[in-house]
């Protein structure tokens, strides 16, 4: 691993964490978003292929509509069911939604895309990429993944570290696919909108204007 990747990768799991150990005193959206920016400015310097990455192929834009769909319909098909039956897990999300307090509609709108696609540029986009020479493409796609949660340790929620391993590996492997950021970025994009904003899996979290 070259000088660049090594020093993103410290950069993009400690500024993670750090974002979620004082979320509690400035908001969820302020701290992750300012890791985001942080981490991205840094990805930027390592060599990636972003036109490649960004190239709006047919392919890799009926994957993205494709992994959009399934992402919301299989979270809207069972995670009632799922909840109901892991109470324990059911406390996990409530809590993990309390990150996030009284949040508003407007900041919600405005931040939950920058930072999803944030996190694609610097996971699946520059940290993936560069570990694909070592790795091949599927090592790559887990290694980056691994290291998503990784960045969500310091959230305290084991369910949310296992939700980023899960959905870095989905978002990770469609990128090693289709050789694209788009699926990515579609589906992280709607899929956080639609539990934060759109259909929220705990009950008691709620928005004002």
């Amino acid at each position: 691993m070259n000088a660049r990747l090594l020093g993103l990768v410290l950069v993009a799991v400690v500024a993670w964490n750090a974002a979620f150990s004082v979320a509690g005193h400035y908001g969820i959206f302020l701290t992750v978003g300012a890791a985001a920016l942080v981490a991205t400015m840094r990805a930027l310097a390592v060599p990636t292929p972003w036109r490649e990455l960004f190239t709006a192929r047919r392919g890799a834009l009926i994957a993205a509509a494709a992994a959009t769909a399934l992402l919301v319909c299989v979270t809207a098909f069972f995670r009632a069911p799922v909840l109901q039956a892991l109470p324990a897990l059911d406390a996990q999300v409530r809590g993990i939604y309390a990150l996030f307090g009284p949040t508003n509609l407007v900041e919600s709108y405005l931040a939950l895309p920058l930072i999803a696609i944030a996190e694609e540029l610097v996971f699946r986009g520059a940290i993936q990429g560069g570990l694909e020479l070592r790795l091949g493409r599927t090592g790559a796609a887990i290694a980056a993944a691994v290291l998503y949660a990784c960045g969500h340790l310091a959230s305290g929620f084991p369910a949310l570290v296992g939700l980023a391993l899960v959905l870095g590996l989905f978002w990770g492997l469609l990128r090693a696919r289709t050789g694209s950021l788009w699926p990515g970025v579609l589906s992280h994009v709607v899929w956080d909108l639609f539990v934060v904003v759109w259909a929220p899996l705990g009950a008691s979290h709620t928005f004002h204007v």
